[in-house]
C-alpha cells in the first residue's frame, strides 16, 4: 500500500493517504537488494526516510541509510546528558528496568539499527529512553474553529537548539528527519523524528490517528512501565481508532506526560493527562 504523501512543516492534516512512492526521487540513495523498498531521499528541503519490512529489516533500513546521522546524533544526546550530569552508567541501570516493558519489535528494530549502523545495541537502546528534555506545545482545531471544518493539529517540539554531537559539532536539528514506516505487522505511520529514533515523539498513522507528547513533570513518576516515546510508537503502529490510541497512552503509565490524541476521521482530539499513577482524559 502506497499513496501520495504531502508534508507541510508547520502543521499536519490529518487523512488517511499519506504514503509515497519511491519515484521523482531527488538525491536518492541506491539501494542494495537487502535493504528491500528502504530509501531516504530529499525533497523540498525535508529529509524522507522510508522504512519497511519486520521491526528487524526497518531498523537494519534506518542504520544503513542514515548511518553517519544516528552515530551523530546519539552521541549528541548522551554528551548532551552528561553536560546536565547525568552519566552513561545511569541510563544503562534505567534501560536495565524498563527493557522488560518495552515490546520486543521495539527491541527487534534497535537491534537492526544498531546492526545497520554498526554501533553496539546498547548505546541505540540508551540513546532511545532519553527524554528528559522535551517540552513542546501543540493545540487541535476543527469543526468552526476552521476554515473548512477539518481536523488540523500542531505541535513544536520545544528541544533544546545546543544538543550537539562533540565530535563532527552537528546540531541535532541539523538531522531531523520525516520517517514513514510501513511495517510488516501493523499501520503505515509518518513521524517528524531525528536519525536514530526508534521511538516517537508523535506523528500520524494510515488510519488518521494522530498522537503528540508534551511534558507536564510530576513528582508521581516510576521507571516501571513503557517509556513515552514507545507508548507513541504502539499508537501508531496499532491503533484504528481513538479508544485504540487513548488505552495505550494510558497503560503502563511511568512520568508526568500529556498528550493531545486525534482520529481524523470523525473528526476529534482529546487531551491525555498521565502520571505514574493517575490518568485523566
Amino acid at each position: 500500500m502506497r499513496k501520495k504523501i504531502t508534508v507541510t512543516v508547520v502543521s499536519l492534516l490529518f487523512f488517511t493517504g499519506l504514503f509515497p512512492q519511491a519515484t521523482g526521487c531527488i538525491s536518492e540513495v541506491s539501494l542494495s537488494a537487502s535493504l528491500k523498498n528502504g530509501w531516504v531521499k530529499e525533497q523540498d528541503g525535508v529529509k524522507i526516510l522510508h522504512l519497511n519490512g519486520s521491526y528487524y529489516e526497518m531498523g537494519y533500513q534506518h542504520g544503513m541509510l542514515l548511518r553517519e546521522e544516528c552515530v551523530e546524533d546519539l552521541r549528541a544526546f548522551l554528551s548532551f546528558a552528561e553536560s546536565y550530569g547525568y552519566n552513561y552508567s545511569d541510563f544503562v541501570e534505567l534501560w536495565d528496568i524498563v527493557k522488560e516493558y518495552i515490546p520486543n519489535e521495539y527491541k527487534d528494530e534497535m537491534r537492526g539499527l544498531a546492526d545497520g549502523a554498526d554501533v553496539p545495541f546498547e548505546w541505540v537502546a540508551v540513546g532511545n529512553i532519553i527524554a528528559v528534555w522535551v517540552h513542546c506545545s501543540g493545540f487541535a482545531a476543527w469543526g468552526p474553529a476552521t476554515v473548512d471544518g477539518k481536523l488540523y493539529q500542531m505541535r513544536s517540539l520545544d528541544f533544546p537548539v545546543n544538543i550537539r554531537d562533540p565530535v563532527t559539532g552537528r546540531y541535532l536539528q541539523e538531522n531531523s528527519v520525516l520517517i514513514v514506516r510501513e511495517p510488516s505487522n501493523g499501520f503505515a505511520s509518518m513521524d517528524p523524528s531525528f536519525a536514530g529514533f526508534v521511538g516517537s515523539l508523535g506523528g500520524l498513522n494510515e488510519k488518521g490517528i494522530a498522537t503528540e507528547v508534551l511534558s507536564s513533570w510530576s513528582n508521581d513518576e516510576w521507571c516501571n512501565g513503557v517509556p513515552m516515546m514507545f507508548r507513541q510508537r504502539m499508537v501508531l503502529d496499532h491503533s484504528s481508532t481513538i479508544t485504540d490510541a487513548i488505552d495505550i497512552l494510558i497503560s503502563n503509565k511511568t512520568c508526568g506526560w500529556n498528550f493531545i490524541v486525534s482520529d481524523g476521521k470523525i473528526p476529534v482530539s482529546y487531551v491525555v493527562e498521565t502520571t505514574a499513577n493517575h490518568s485523566y482524559v
